[in-house]
C-alpha cells in the first residue's frame, strides 16, 4: 500500500529544455486520482540499491486516494522501495506520476 495523498506538484529539472517554472498547466491531484482509479495494470518503476532502474508492470487498485498494488515484500520493487522510497507510475496510457 502506498499512501499518495501529500504529493507535491512538481515539473522536472532539465536545463536547456525551456521547461516553465510556473505551476500553469500541471495536472491537478483530481486529475490524478480520476486516471488512477480506472486501470486494473499498471508499470512501476523503481531503482535498485546500485542505482539501475527497475520497471516491473503490476495489478493494482486506487482507493481513497491510496493505491493497492500485488506483491510481497521479498519482490525487487518492495525491496528498491525500502531502500529510497521513489517510484513512479504508468497507468496504462502511460501519464506518469513520480511519487516521493
Amino acid at each position: 500500500m502506498v499512501e499518495m495523498k501529500k504529493t507535491k506538484r512538481s515539473r522536472p529539472h532539465v536545463p536547456g529544455y525551456g521547461i516553465p517554472k510556473s505551476k500553469k498547466g500541471l495536472l491537478t491531484w483530481a486529475h490524478v486520482c480520476e486516471r488512477m482509479s480506472g486501470p486494473r495494470n499498471y508499470w512501476v518503476g523503481t531503482t535498485r540499491p546500485d542505482g539501475r532502474p527497475h520497471a516491473v508492470p503490476v495489478w493494482g487498485v486506487w482507493i481513497d486516494e491510496t493505491f493497492y498494488h500485488g506483491g510481497g515484500p521479498d519482490t525487487r520493487k518492495a525491496r528498491n522501495i525500502t531502500v529510497a522510497f521513489a517510484w513512479t507510475e504508468f497507468p496504462k496510457d502511460a501519464t506518469r506520476w513520480e511519487f516521493e
